[in-house]
């Protein structure tokens, strides 16, 4: 058991030592520069891949874009990424995305993902948190990208709609589940 524990802690420390030296020398300006290019990037990949996602986002009365969430597991996991929160074209806030779970998982991944706030109100209450938990703070439906293969239409009636897309990496399926959303 001990054994467990020593590899699970010296697998955190090195998901906090990569989380860590992804921004190094970077100045807030220069980081906040780089996270809107990597959303822009990801919006246009979106846009390009996952088919009627432009209706969805001009029903929206904002957006979280999270273009890159690094996840890593040894029993214990974590992830980590950063975006921006989005109204129209315009960025109103830079925000964190962490999550921490336990049970029998292995493996790394990357994946983007984007939270759709489908009503003033939810908009609003994501805004104004201090601290925005998935599952505490709102329920969201999440759509992932082999959701999507054959729709004509996302008609999902949900005020928070997340789409997990660009799943690279040994861990199968990606969940939103327990997100804690914190501004930069």
């Amino acid at each position: 058991m001990t054994y467990i524990f020593g590899k699970v802690s010296k697998l955190l420390l090195v998901i906090g030592f990569i989380f860590s030296i992804s921004t190094y020398g970077l100045g807030a300006k220069d980081k906040f520069l780089e996270i809107e290019r990597k959303v822009d990037s990801s919006l246009l990949f979106l846009l390009d891949e996952v088919p009627n996602t432009e209706d969805l986002m001009v029903r929206a009365k904002g957006m979280l874009i999270i273009p890159v969430v690094t996840k890593a597991s040894f029993l214990v996991g974590g992830s980590y990424g950063e975006g921006a929160l989005r109204v129209g074209e315009k960025t109103l806030e830079y925000y964190s995305s962490a999550q921490f779970n336990y049970g029998l998982q292995l493996g790394a991944q990357q994946y983007s993902h984007i939270l759709f706030f489908m009503t003033d109100q939810a908009l609003s209450k994501f805004y104004n948190s201090d601290g925005f938990k998935l599952g505490a703070n709102a329920e969201a439906a999440i759509l992932k990208e082999s959701d999507f293969i054959g729709v004509d239409t996302i008609n999902v009636n949900s005020d928070v709609v997340g789409i997990v897309f660009g799943q690279k990496g040994l861990i199968v399926g990606a969940s939103l589940s327990g997100t804690k959303y914190t501004r930069l």
